[in-house]
């Protein structure tokens, strides 16, 4: 088994870098997993088995093929995968390198042991997808290559079982895979140069040169011109891009050399993500859709924190540039990069408008706003044209909704994906648009998009043509101290404007043309979560306009118009 991690780097990383209290946090998801408590969306949960779904008690089928495990109704398959993706393997290697005698790596085996008795190959609901099971195929390579003392003879031939195991259940269904246009394709097709380039063997040529051509294809069409990615999504944008890392770190190690558009398609998704990075916080706005799915968890930021991302992104594909303000990164100590000099940051006082991605970029010293207006080449899953998130000084105060659940309970607001959940103008007949099936959605307008650096800020304008005739326009005027957002709809119609300001804070004000009403609206700060909100609604048969703007009080929403 060729190398991939550098145990040795990783360890002197934490050893320096790790502070009590995270100490602490590590000690005790030790002791969680010990009482098979697993980390899910944000809750320890008990779980009695495999394929057991503690949040409603449902029991997958373990003796059945996986193509008969399916989820009834009402019942979120991912809350079963979330454990089995081995993503807390990664807290055990962290655990094992700081303080041995917590026992954190022979935990990781036991657990291994117990998943590979109640998960025979291609069996239950645990080898239903593909992708899963190369997430799961990465996480146990990672803590397993951290912890090198512990790896004997019988454990390196379990990984090999597992990598060829994984490889085949995914070789069998690559055309599946490929049909979805997104990152299960671009997961799937890393999963095959894992088991290709780390484990010698009879099929590794083959599992080897079929990856390489499967990802060389999603480099092509799935990684856009712009660089963003085929869901127009942040998220699974992350995803792309965590496959991209791993598939070229696996094929160093392995001796092997990625084709050429892969790594340019990686340096574009490289850039596109650095862009949406906000520079205060390393936060960024987590527009489309999101499963809460995080491939190489390589630090102990939150979730919507990118910095690690692309500091790692930059140091595998883009070394000669440079890195973030020479910052230090867990994740570059995993892989044993070292940290670039300064040499990418950015000028604030910058507009970026990414037009096959539909993502524009408007930013000064104190404020950024993102909007979303394009015309999709793929299907989005999103109803989100006209979207804005609103940022002051690296805190988002006008959020996107998020996701709660692909597949929600009775009561849970779901994946919060209509043009109602989001910061957008509707006009009184509605969006043309039209759900596909359970994800998608079709008949989006054309969209034009005109974004200009102006003497004292930058200003937009973003027209979506309806299909029945008339347009939506939407302008934005950002200033050093302000945000103007001017709405107007058909000739004739009522025009219906919502902003969650889930983040507002003291010192900004928000007011508005017309009339303002408050409704209480669901958000999920992350998968699986949801609470109640404030969203301010503004109607209108004329231009609806609404100004955020720096003020000595306190946040306040008055209406110009009453």
């Amino acid at each position: 088994m060729a190398t991939v991690i550098d145990s040795c780097s990783l360890k002197e990383w934490l050893l320096a870098n790790v502070g009590s209290e995270r100490r602490t946090s590590l000690e005790e998801h030790v002791r969680l997993l010990r009482e098979r408590r697993f980390p899910v969306f944000g809750t320890n949960l008990h779980h009695d088995s495999w394929h057991h779904d503690p949040g409603n008690g449902y029991c997958y089928p373990s003796d059945v093929h996986w193509a008969e495990a399916e989820a009834p109704e009402g019942v979120d398959i991912k809350r079963v995968w979330e454990p089995s993706r081995f993503t807390w393997a990664f807290d055990l290697a962290r655990a094992e390198l700081m303080s041995p005698t917590l026992g954190a790596g022979e935990l990781f085996w036991e657990l291994f042991d117990e998943w590979e008795e109640q998960n025979p190959p291609n069996t239950g609901v645990n080898w239903a997808c593909g992708q899963e099971a190369t997430f799961r195929l990465i996480s146990c390579l990672c803590a397993a290559q951290a912890m090198p003392h512990l790896l004997t003879g019988d454990r390196t031939a379990k990984l090999n079982r597992l990598a060829k195991v994984t490889a085949a259940r995914i070789l069998s269904n690559i055309a599946y895979a490929r049909s979805q246009r997104n990152n299960h394709h671009a997961s799937e097709a890393v999963g095959l140069i894992t088991a290709g380039c780390l484990f010698p063997g009879d099929e590794a040529d083959i599992y080897r040169r079929r990856g390489f051509a499967e990802l060389a294809e999603v480099a092509g069409t799935l990684i856009l011109e712009d660089g963003g990615s085929s869901q127009y999504s942040t998220n699974y944008h992350r995803v792309f891009l965590h496959d991209l890392v791993w598939a070229r770190a696996v094929a160093s190690a392995g001796g092997c050399t990625l084709p050429a558009e892969i790594d340019a398609a990686a340096i574009r998704a490289t850039r596109y993500l650095h862009a949406l990075m906000e520079p205060a916080s390393g936060m960024a706005p987590f527009m489309g859709p999101d499963d809460g799915a995080r491939v190489l968890p390589l630090s102990a930021a939150p979730h919507r924190h990118v910095r690690d991302d692309v500091t790692l992104s930059l140091a595998t594909f883009m070394p000669e540039v440079g890195g973030i303000d020479g910052q230090e990164s867990e994740a570059l100590a995993w892989f044993g990069y070292e940290a670039g000099s300064p040499g990418v940051n950015r000028d604030l006082r910058s507009a970026y408008s990414f037009p096959d991605m539909g993502v524009h970029v408007l930013r000064n010293d104190d404020w950024t706003v993102y909007v979303r207006c394009g015309s999709p080449e793929f299907r989005p899953t999103e109803d989100d044209q006209l979207h804005c998130d609103v940022w002051y000084q690296g805190l988002n105060i006008a959020p996107d909704s998020g996701t709660q659940s692909y597949s929600p309970a009775i009561g849970e607001p779901g994946a919060l994906a209509s043009a109602e959940n989001h910061n957008s103008p509707v006009p009184s007949t509605g969006w043309p648009t039209r759900r596909v099936g359970k994800f998608l959605y079709a008949g989006w307008p054309k969209a034009h998009a005109v974004v200009k650096e102006v003497e004292g800020g930058i200003d937009a304008e973003f027209v979506l043509e309806l299909r029945r005739g008339g347009t939506v326009c939407r302008q934005i005027s950002l200033r050093s101290d302000s945000v103007v957002v001017r709405d107007e709809g058909p000739e004739g119609q009522r025009l219906r404007v919502g902003w969650t300001l889930d983040g507002i804070v003291g010192g900004l004000s928000v007011e508005s043309s017309c009339p303002a009403r408050w409704e209480s609206v669901a958000v999920s700060p992350s998968y699986g979560a949801w609470r109640s909100t404030r969203r301010l609604i503004l109607e209108d048969t004329e231009a609806v306009v609404t100004e955020f703007s720096t003020s000595s009080e306190q946040c306040s929403t008055p209406s110009r118009g009453g």
